[in-house]
């Protein structure tokens, strides 16, 4: 009877731990499933390679503290994560729509401008595949910062030039329609840098042209 009734309570106790093992189990796969989604953002952050393997889930088998302390802790440093990454992301969308713009107004290649930044600032639509590195974000400030200069002195040597031609223009009485060509070029005169936003209008073959036409004129004179 006593055999008996220690098999009875072994039977008793069996599910009981099934379903303590089934319950770490399922720990376990919540504590990998967060760590895994932290050290990728910490990947992208800092600019390194992440890739996936059995070693999470090694630590944690090798880990007695399954708390939901220390889950709520782990949850909790993936959402601070998550949330450093989406301004990231923001912060290189609205650094890049700037490149672009820039890029337009001066007549250069954009795709190639961001590229040589990270090549996946361009030709993606996919928010995990661009580069939010500080690395990546150093390096769109700078080049807003070497565009600009270069846009400043592009709308300095433009409007000595146009401020030429109209004195030209009026000393020849010119007509509307011989100005109309360069009339978005000839707006820079009285234009903020900022407001100087049309396509193209301070490539260097927009000044060269002007430059060109400034030649022709005085050589009338």
């Amino acid at each position: 009877e006593k055999h008996a009734s220690l098999k009875e309570q072994l039977a008793a106790v069996t599910p009981l731990l099934d379903d303590l093992r089934a319950m770490k189990e399922e720990r376990i796969k919540q504590f990998s499933n967060v760590q895994s989604q932290i050290e990728t953002i910490n990947a992208q952050i800092s600019d390194h390679n992440y890739q996936h393997d059995d070693g999470s889930s090694k630590r944690l088998n090798n880990d007695h503290d399954l708390s939901t302390r220390r889950l709520a802790d782990l949850q909790m440093q993936l959402r601070n994560l998550q949330k450093e990454k989406s301004d990231r992301l923001q912060k290189v969308f609205v650094y890049v729509d700037e490149v672009h713009c820039l890029c337009a107004v001066l007549g250069m290649d954009f795709a190639k401008t961001v590229k040589d930044v990270h090549p996946s600032l361009h030709g993606t639509n996919s928010d995990n595949s661009t580069n939010i590195s500080d690395s990546t974000l150093e390096g769109l400030t700078q080049t807003i910062l070497k565009l600009k200069a270069e846009k400043r002195t592009r709308v300095s040597k433009l409007q000595e030039i146009v401020g030429k031609l109209h004195k030209l223009w009026n000393l020849m009485e010119s007509t509307e329609q011989e100005r109309r060509h360069f009339s978005e070029v000839a707006a820079v005169l009285g234009s903020s840098e900022e407001e100087i936003t049309s396509p193209s209008v301070l490539s260097l073959e927009t000044i060269q042209e002007v430059c060109q036409l400034s030649i022709e004129l005085f050589a009338f004179l």
